[in-house]
Formats: C-alpha cells, structure tokens, sequence
C-alpha cells in the first residue's frame, strides 16, 4: 500500500487525468444526444471559412455566430468548383444560407459514430453547399481572422509548392507527413495507411518535433552564452509553429505541452517527470474540449506515451545491447505491446509485418517530414532552381519507399501482412493488461493483478449466466437481430436492407463464425444485407421459406447450395438445439402466395431463461392463427411483426404472446407511418410498460441479456439501448 500511496503522490497529475478521461467518457457517451431535427437556424449567417488539417479536400469548415454563440460547421463542398473554392478561402469572410443539420450519430454498439468525430473536432453541424449557398463578403470593420484560417492558408501555400515542385503524385503523401492533411490522398491510400498500421506517421506528433527542431538545436549550441533551459525555451517557437501549421491536433497537442512542461521544469531546477506532463497535457485538452476523448489520434497518442513511460523500461532491463537500430526497434514493440487492444477494439486488425516495418518507414516520413518543409523554405526564399531540384530529388525519394512499402502491405502480398480479428472482450482486456503490469512491475503489481483476476472471475462468471444475449441493430427501415449464447451458439435472424454493414457490427459483437442465419422471406428489408454478409462471415446454416413465389429465397438456396453451407427450408415447422440451455424453433407459414410477407419463417427461441420471438413480417391473418395454435405463447421478448405496421397488430396475437419487451425495428421517419399508433395502443393494452417498448428509430439498437443464476428462481433480463441504460427488469 506504501508503494501504492507514494505512486499516486508523485505522479499526480497523470493518475488524475486517468480518472478525469474515464469519468468524461462515461459521461459523454451516455449524454442525451438525439430527439432533435432541426438546428433553429434561419436565414443568412456570417463568419469565416478555412480548409482544417483533417478534413477532405473538398470540405470546409464555417466559424461563426449565432444569437451570440461561436458555432462550427463542416461544409460538405463537393458541388463546389476548384476555382470558387480557391476564390471564397483567399478571403475568408462569407455569408452562409444552406441547410445546416445535425451529424447522424451511431446507432449500433461499436459502430462509427460520426457525430462523436466532428464533435472532438469542435463541429457541432454540417451543411451540403453549393455556390449558391456560400457567397465571399467584404472584411467588416473590427473584424479579424481565426488562427485556425492562418494555419489552413499556410497549408494551401505549401502544398502549392510541393505540387510544383514534386507533382501530384507524391505531393499529397509529403503533405500528409508534414502537416497531417491526408485530404490530398485517394480514399485508398488513407485505407491502406490504415491496414498498415502506419496512420500514427501522418499524424503530427512528438517525432515530427523531435525531427523538426533538429535544425534549430545546431543552431542554438552556436550561442554558447545560453544555458541549456534557455536553449529549451527558444526551441518552444518552433514546436509552435508546427502546431499551428498541424491544425493542432491532439497528438501534436499532447507534445508540445509536454515539451514545454519539460522546459519550464529545467528553468525552475525542478524534477520532470513525463507522466505528469502528459496528464497535464491530456487535462488541458479534455478542458477544452470533452468530447477530444472519441478522436483516434487523441486515444492512440496518449496510449503510445504511456507505453514508453511504463513499458518501454520493463522491456530495456532484459535487452541491453547499445545500438540506435535496435532501440528503435525495441520502442516499436513497446508502443505495440500498450496500443494493441485499442488497436484491435478500433480496427479489428493488426499489421503484424507493419510493426516490424515501422521503424525503416518512420526514418522515410521523418525525413519527409524535415525535408519537405526544407524545400518549402528555400523555394520561398528564391534560391536557386538547381538547389530546390536538389533537394526534391531527395524528397522523392523517401516518398517513393514510404508509398511503395504502405502499398505492399496493405495490398495483403507481404508474409503476416495483417491480423485480422474480432474487438476483444472486457475480461480478454483486463487480462492482457495484467500480464503487461507483471512484466512492468514485478512483485510490486501482485496486488493490483490480483483485484483484477478477481474482477475478471465475477464478469465471466456473469456472462457465463447470461444463457441468451439478443441485439437487435438498427438498419434503419428493416430487421436485423443477432442472438448468442452462453454455449457460443450465433445467428443471425434477418439482415437488413444493406445500408449497415452487418459483417463490420458482429466484429464489435466478437463475432466472426455464424453457425446460421434465418432469412424470413424475400424482401430487400430482411435480405438487403446478406450477400454483403457471406462474403466476410462463414456461416453454417441458411434457413430459408418454402413459398414457390419467394423468388429472392428460392435463388439463395440456389446461389449457396454448392459452396458447403448448409440449406434448410422450413416445411412443417422444425427445431434445432442451441446448445446446453436453449432451443430455436422456426415455423412456417404454409402459404404460398404473391404476398410475401405471410410467407414469413416466424423464429421463437425458447429456453429455461425464457422465450424470444421475431414473427418476420407475417400479417394479421395468420398472426391469429398463430395464436389460436399456441405458437409464441407467454413470449419475454417480441420484436413487433412488421415493424409495428398496422396489418399486423393482431390483438389476438398481442394477447397470447403476452410480452414483457417489445422491439419495434423501423427508420427514423420512415414513409409508411411505422409503428402505427393503432398498433402501440394494442401493445400497451396487452400489458406491455412504455418502458419496456424499445423503437430502434428512436434509440437505436437494442440488446438484451437473460440470465438464469444458479440456485435463484428469478429470471433476469438487463436491457441497453444505444442512447440509455436501464436498470435490471426481472419476473417471477
């Protein structure tokens, strides 16, 4: 405990920064985000406009009042030509009449949330404009630039420059490296950047500026009449200006106050220590901006320092050979051993030749980085041509090795080219971690291991209890469900229409194996998303309807059947085991007509935890005669048949399903008026809470867990909902 206590006296402001991080992300991710439709703002609005360092290069972003408040938007600026484009950034000042809307955020449990994104960016709304809806103005009186439009229009000088001087082609990669605006690069070089594992290169950071300043310490140690702390201090100008020219970015952010930490320190003779200048690093930036803990750069930034801090130590005491190759190597494979499960979690992949690459391309990008603002100085200096060709020439150089090993790699031909894999669990985290802080620590971390395992024991052992796990993802106007359980049994039960990729959602589920998949019949809202789905996802099983007008399932059956997936079509009802503890039971309707959604396989899943059903789409007919047999009797969870449309809001159906949670899978404004008021009313007649109905419109996707403990007769079910977390529900 002595140790412990002495810890957290000395490095104060890092372990406060780790609780301060912890708190803002629990609190911002669970902040009421939703519900509204339109952003109030009416008429012409006044402010500036530059091109920031992150976004697209046809995309720009508005600074401006409203009623009094600073407010950011993205300009969507693809309709907007090169020349306008040029024309209102040379001045800077517009006027802005489009209409501005709110970012659509994540509706899916992992899925990107874009709105999160602009926000870390400081952007609240975005606006599609044409030249028509942005007009240049003239400087009102008073009036003054941002740093922020300084900083966009020394980043258009340069890349003015090294298109000239290096084409096209090379000149967005040096770009990218210089001041981290990938705009300039296709979609496929930034993806590649990606799956290589080499993204940390283009965004600015502590190695720029170690790079960076290189020059400015040769010259300093000229001026031997100053002292080493003054020499720090005259070095923070031009860390500065980076940042400036960088966009400030959290990354660049983090170093330089860091750096400047480390300066005032030796000016003062006091200790520095580096964890504490990067918690102060990282309590200024949430400080100014709470919503910087959902950027990337910022996450892998600070989890990069903290390896170097922590591990890269531990690693130094069993290598002790005294060779810069070999260091560089060893500190690679620290910030790799700290970074990967937040490498995993993000990306579902890791570049395993990468990091072993990464040391040889990060000595290119860093000479990237210095030489490219080399040729800039002396192109704009006017030094001779034959001086700037020169130098080019260099530059060209490194930018082929950096482009060509990036595409080698990410073209997946190189051995261990890329891991790929599911978003690690809580428990696998909390594990590889405990293995990093023995290898850290030694005996002094016995204690902290300890609680964990401990903590790790009590969340499997819940999971373990939860003998069914359902998420019902939002895909807009469709149905898509997944179902897990405790015995590792997964499926799918419909897909969607395609506009979310399903494959991508089950990787942030830990699932990449589906032992089968239910289609419920042939329209694009329920099998939209499959072939998108068998591509990336082996699947065992495809249960299908027998209708002879079900054209889109009669061709599946077809398209499969010969590439060692099994093809079941329901005739006369079946049940198959899902492991230990559950059953699914798939019925068919025994219609065979045009109408399609009667043709509907209904999919009940029952266990000792206790019953889900998903009717498909099937209407008010045969949802009577489903009820009159007793099929989806005492139902816990019923996802509503046909997304909550009036034909199929059978009271009798409702009555003997008798459910305690009801999901209504439908789009956010959907055309056809789902779910019907007439339908919600049956639902809440039948005994259904309001609480207990989740619309995927309103909140997102759903996900449920049943839990049967040992020697508990009460059965559980915990419910979560994208925007909100309800307490634990049970029945007797």
């Amino acid at each position: 405990m002595r140790q412990i206590r002495r810890e957290f006296l000395t490095r104060p402001l890092f372990y406060l920064f780790i609780i301060v991080f912890v708190l803002t992300l629990s609190v911002c991710r669970y902040l009421p985000t939703g519900g509204q439709e339109k952003t109030g703002f009416e008429g012409v609005i006044e402010g500036e406009v530059y091109k920031a360092a992150w976004n697209k290069s046809e995309d720009l972003v508005f600074r401006g009042e409203v009623s009094g408040k600073p407010v950011k938007i993205l300009l969507g600026g693809a309709e907007l030509g090169n020349e306008y484009r040029e024309k209102i950034l040379k001045g800077g000042f517009v006027s802005l009449c489009g209409e501005i809307e709110i970012p659509s955020e994540a509706r899916n449990f992992g899925e990107f949330d874009y709105k999160n994104y602009l926000r870390s960016r400081g952007v609240e709304y975005i606006c599609r404009v044409s030249e028509e809806d942005i007009l240049a103005r003239e400087k009102k009186k008073g009036e003054l630039h941002s740093p922020d439009f300084y900083g966009s229009a020394i980043r258009a000088d340069i890349h003015n420059c090294l298109l000239e001087n290096l084409g096209e082609e090379y000149s967005a990669w040096v770009m990218s490296v210089m001041t981290g605006d990938t705009g300039y690069l296709e979609s496929e070089e930034k993806s590649g950047l990606a799956y290589a594992g080499f993204s940390h290169l283009v965004a600015v950071s502590g190695a720029h500026i170690a790079f960076f300043v290189l020059p400015f310490e040769w010259l300093l140690k000229k001026f031997t009449m100053l002292g080493l702390a003054e020499k720090k201090m005259f070095l923070i100008a031009p860390m500065v200006f980076l940042w400036f020219v960088a966009g400030g970015s959290p990354s660049i952010t983090r170093a330089v106050v860091m750096a400047v930490f480390a300066a005032v320190a030796m000016i003062l003779r006091k200790p520095c220590d580096k964890a504490n200048s990067l918690g102060l690093a990282g309590l200024m930036q949430i400080a100014f901006n709470p919503f910087s803990v959902f950027n990337t750069g910022f996450l892998l930034s600070y989890s990069a320092v903290v390896s170097m801090i922590f591990i890269l130590p531990a690693i130094k005491k069993y290598i002790k050979i005294n060779n810069k190759m070999v260091d560089s190597l060893v500190a690679g494979a620290a910030v790799n051993l700290g970074v990967l499960p937040l490498l995993l979690y993000l990306f579902n992949g890791f570049s395993v030749f990468g990091a072993v690459a990464n040391t040889v391309v990060a000595y290119a990008a860093n000479f990237l980085c210095v030489g490219g603002y080399v040729v800039y100085a002396a192109d704009r200096l006017y030094l001779p041509d034959i001086v700037v060709n020169i130098l080019s020439k260099g530059i060209l150089g490194a930018s082929e090795v950096f482009r060509s090993i990036t595409e080698k790699i990410s073209s997946g031909d190189t051995v261990l080219s890329r891991f790929e894999t599911v978003s690690p669990s809580f428990c696998m985290v909390v594990i590889y971690y405990c293995v990093v802080v023995l290898l850290v620590a030694g005996k002094k971390s016995y204690c902290f291991v300890g609680g964990a395992v401990v903590l790790v024991l009590l969340v499997s052992g819940m999971n373990r209890c939860a003998r069914a796990e359902f998420v019902f993802f939002d895909v807009g106007q469709g149905s898509a469900a997944l179902v897990k359980t405790c015995d590792g049994v997964c499926g799918v039960i419909d897909t969607g229409d395609g506009s979310v990729k399903l494959s991508e959602v089950l990787l942030k589920e830990g699932v990449d194996k589906l032992d089968f998949v239910v289609i419920s019949h042939g329209h694009n809202d329920h099998y939209g998303g499959f072939d998108e789905l068998a591509e990336n996802v082996e699947i065992g099983r495809i249960f299908l309807p027998s209708n002879e007008f079900d054209t889109y399932c009669n061709s599946l059956g077809e398209k499969y059947q010969d590439n060692g997936t099994e093809i079941v079509k329901i005739v006369n009802n079946a049940s198959f085991r899902m492991g230990k503890y559950s059953v699914l039971n798939l019925y068919e309707s025994g219609v065979d007509e045009e109408n399609l959604n009667n043709g509907s396989v209904l999919v009940e899943i029952k266990g000792d935890w206790g019953c889900a059903v998903l009717p498909g789409d099937t209407e008010n007919k045969l949802l009577d005669r489903y009820a009159e047999k007793g099929i989806a009797e005492n139902a816990d969870i019923l996802c509503l048949p046909h997304h909550g449309g009036a034909s199929s809001g059978s009271e009798k159906f409702l009555f003997s399903a008798s459910p305690e949670y009801v999901i209504i899978s439908c789009g956010k404004g959907n055309s056809y008026g789902h779910p019907s008021e007439s339908v919600l009313e049956s639902v809440s007649e039948a005994g259904v809470a309001g609480e207990n109905i989740f619309r995927t419109d309103e909140g997102g996707a759903v996900r449920l867990k049943a839990v049967k403990y040992p020697f508990i007769t009460k059965e559980f079910v915990f419910v979560w909902q994208k925007k909100m977390k309800l307490s634990q529900v049970f029945r007797t």
